[in-house]
């Protein structure tokens, strides 16, 4: 065998290995992309799971009721309180919808989470909560402006959907 064989399958062997090479590292970048997208649902769900919590303290749950229904009826570190769940509920519904729109979360189920979130922001108190402070969530704005107009008079708000969260506008908090 001369020299210009040797050499020949040299190449030959050599693209061979290029190729294996490039099929491991394509398999490795879609198990870790699948790994990502999991782990950020998992976050996603988590942070949902916090939210629901609240009903298993007492302060909370009260806060999460007036604040549905009257945001200016609380007080200063109640407003605190409902923020912080709102926030957390709208940055987790951004993450989903995140995964919904790189194909990640198939349609029903992001749905079921869009639906949540736009019943939870048609309540009065959480609409009045959106527009004193949407100016600070740029980000947010166009989306939840978007799903309130399109689900408005389409979906009902949770507090009149669920007797428990309804509170007696002359009843005193």
């Amino acid at each position: 065998m001369d020299w210009q064989a040797i050499g020949a399958i040299g190449e030959i062997l050599g693209a061979v290995a290029v190729v294996i090479s490039l099929a491991y590292l394509a398999r490795q970048i879609r198990t870790n992309t699948k790994t990502i997208k999991t782990d950020a649902m998992q976050k996603a769900v988590e942070d949902r799971g916090s939210i629901a919590a609240i009903v298993f303290q007492k302060d909370l749950a009260y806060v999460w009721r007036v604040g549905l229904n009257d945001y200016e009826s609380l007080l200063d570190d109640e407003k605190t309180q409902f923020n912080s769940i709102l926030l957390t509920m709208i940055s987790s519904h951004m993450g989903l919808r995140g995964l919904h729109e790189d194909g990640s979360l198939d349609e029903g189920t992001f749905s079921i989470y869009e639906n949540d979130l736009a019943c939870v922001m048609l309540c009065p108190g959480a609409m009045k909560w959106w527009n004193d402070v949407k100016h600070a969530y740029l980000q947010w704005g166009g989306y939840i402006d978007g799903l309130l107009s399109r689900w408005e008079g389409a979906k009902a708000p949770y507090t009149e959907s669920f007797p428990f969260l309804k509170m007696d506008p002359s009843a005193s908090a």
